[in-house]
């Protein structure tokens, strides 16, 4: 284990400081739609947000804020990762890679433990009360992609492609499931995949994917079309369970409910897989651009880049609802929050929706006036999220 003498931590306890009208066109059971005029809509107007509290970090915010224990942890764009008080804003610690990179989207908060990759093939866990160093394993391959972690086990994705790295389209992508405490490697597990995307922990299994090439040919293409393959592994040994292949594209997410795991790649599908042996189930295509599904109560809810929000029946694939923002308003990004019987999400112009559970009905509709790359966080009623000048937010919603 190599000790991570390249960390230098700062803690600061400086105080934060700072410094289109909409229509709807809910869908019910997908077949009945129901348009909200111009005129009409005068009453779901959105109304201008006032951040209940604001801050300035060292960098742009490129990926989602987690929340632990009443602290929001956000890794900026310089590989600075930041812990601050969630109700106050208030800075609480910063860590800094002292010589190397820290990878901003392989960030990782749970229970105790901060955990991230770091340039040369490391992955690195400090204390998430102080930033103080735990350990951090030298594991050979880059990890750019954020771990999971369940019943102690860390489990790590790599990968031979990435932002910053000399690709290495030949390389074979490996996971590993180190000790959460220690940073032992327990197993690893070497796949025919060039890349390896953030897993998931369902039942006995953890799920992973990624692509490689099908020839040199396409090495300069977009991957849209290239092999897609899922892995399933035991969790405790790292067999292989199984494994799907699809001419999906590069994995753009996993999730899974107690039936199924789904996932969706270039090719902007939702596939089903059955999630005891691999087998489709179901898929829908409304081939858009599409983020992070949240699951709730068997449903699925996600938005696409047709500016349609929808729910999905996990285990069947039906469309129960969609509802459509028209203005080019609901550019849905990040993954949406569940909050008090209300799905919550952000678009690209950090607006902030509330849409009802039951039917996609809009609750709420929040103007932010910023500019927002990824999705937020939820601190009991407070919605979190950042910018790509650094700054970062918290608005009020709900009750």
């Amino acid at each position: 284990m190599l000790f991570i003498s390249l960390m230098l931590l700062i803690v600061s306890s400086l105080a934060a400081c700072s410094e289109p009208e909409l229509v709807i066109t809910p869908t019910v059971n997908s077949h009945t739609t129901v348009e909200i005029t111009r005129e009409t809509a005068v009453s779901l107007s959105p109304s201008m947000a006032i951040p209940i509290w604001q801050t300035r970090l060292s960098d742009a915010v490129n990926v989602t804020p987690m929340v632990w224990n009443g602290r929001v942890f956000v890794a900026t764009a310089d590989g600075t990762v930041h812990a601050l008080d969630a109700a106050t804003g208030q800075k609480i610690w910063e860590l800094r890679p002292e010589n190397g990179r820290l990878w901003d989207a392989s960030l990782r908060v749970a229970k105790d433990k901060v955990c991230a990759g770091l340039e040369g093939g490391l992955i690195t866990c400090v204390g998430a009360a102080n930033g103080q160093p735990l350990w951090t394993t030298e594991l050979g391959i880059e990890v750019q992609s954020r771990p999971a972690i369940e019943d102690g086990i860390l489990y790590v994705p790599t990968t031979w492609v990435g932002t910053g790295t000399p690709n290495d389209y030949e390389g074979q992508a490996a996971l590993f499931a180190l000790d959460a405490d220690s940073g032992d490697i327990l197993w690893e597990a070497t796949t025919e995949n060039y890349i390896l995307r953030r897993p998931i922990v369902a039942d006995n299994l953890v799920i992973t994917g990624g692509t490689d090439l099908a020839d040199e040919e396409n090495e300069s293409s977009s991957d849209y079309n290239s092999p897609n393959r899922i892995y399933a592994f035991d969790k405790t040994s790292g067999d292989i369970v199984w494994v799907h292949e699809s001419d999906d594209g590069l994995i753009r997410w996993l999730i899974a409910s107690d039936e199924v795991v789904a996932f969706a790649g270039r090719s902007e599908i939702i596939q089903a897989l059955n999630l005891a042996d691999g087998e489709p189930v179901w898929n829908f295509g409304p081939s858009y651009w599409m983020q992070f599904p949240v699951l709730a109560d068997g449903v699925f809810y996600l938005g696409t880049g047709d500016e349609r929000f929808h729910a999905l029946d996990a285990a069947s694939g039906n469309l129960l609802w969609e509802t459509s923002i028209d203005l080019d308003s609901l550019n849905q990004i990040g993954q949406p929050l569940v909050f008090g019987g209300t799905i919550w999400l952000n678009a690209v112009t950090g607006d902030i929706y509330g849409l009802r559970m039951a039917d996609g009905q809009q609750e709420a509709h929040l103007e932010t006036g910023l500019s927002i790359r990824v999705g937020g966080a939820l601190f009991e009623n407070l919605y979190i999220m950042g910018d790509a000048e650094g700054g970062l937010y918290a608005f009020e919603i709900g009750s």
